[in-house]
């Protein structure tokens, strides 16, 4: 393997490990806003996602989303 792409993997690695923690994070929200349900729900979604940057913004929509429900079509349909 070259260290280009040893270079390439170590960056993916960070940037799905960074999308990991923010996804656990995002659960944490959803459960103390909308409780366990929710929560679960969302982390089935969101092993779907490896993005930082889409898993950020769908923890702004824990702030925008007056229900759970309410966020989880959101992220369904993108």
């Amino acid at each position: 393997m070259t260290y280009a792409g040893v270079e390439e993997l170590k960056e993916r690695a960070h940037r799905e490990g960074l999308g990991r923690g923010r996804a656990t994070m995002v659960c944490r929200l959803a459960k103390l806003k909308f409780g366990a349900e929710t929560a679960e729900q969302l982390a089935r979604l969101l092993d779907e996602i490896t993005d930082p940057d889409r898993i950020a913004r769908i923890g702004d929509r824990i702030i925008m989303c007056d229900t759970g429900a309410e966020l989880l079509a959101s992220i369904r349909t993108g």
